[in-house]
């Protein structure tokens, strides 16, 4: 007489254990079921996808902002008359890594655009004032 060794292992959980109930998970305790480990499953995936989708946008937005920071560094060298007080502020501590996009936002939060950029009549030359005095 062979016997399935499948059967044995099953026979001797079900001694140890119990039969199998309905609606429930062996060993992992009364109130858990199988619906409530998918759906543990389905929120572990989605807060992946979720964490994937912010450190994509935050190295976007550090991407960004380092394309503008070099427009604004060419503008500033182009225009030397142009004067921006307020540009090594902002953009002095431009971090290194997407990971520390939270000093960006810092750096967004702290300087709204007409702080940084005092483009009034002061700023811009005789000549450029004079095209500005009909506002």
């Amino acid at each position: 007489m062979t016997q399935n060794p499948e059967k044995n292992n099953t026979e001797a959980f079900q001694a140890v254990l119990g039969k199998e109930k309905a609606g429930r998970v062996c060993c992992y305790g009364r109130n858990v079921t199988p619906t409530s480990l998918k759906q543990k499953e389905l929120i572990n995936s989605i807060k992946q996808n979720h964490a994937n989708e912010l450190n994509s946008l935050k190295s976007e937005v550090q991407r960004q902002m380092l394309g503008i920071h070099s427009f604004l560094k060419g503008l500033v060298k182009q225009n030397p008359g142009l004067n921006m007080p307020n540009l090594d502020a902002i953009f002095g501590s431009i971090p290194s890594e997407a990971n520390n996009a939270q000093n960006v936002e810092g750096q967004i939060n702290e300087h709204s655009p007409t702080q940084a950029l005092n483009l009034d009549k002061e700023t811009f030359g005789e000549k450029d004032a004079s095209l500005h005095e009909d506002d």
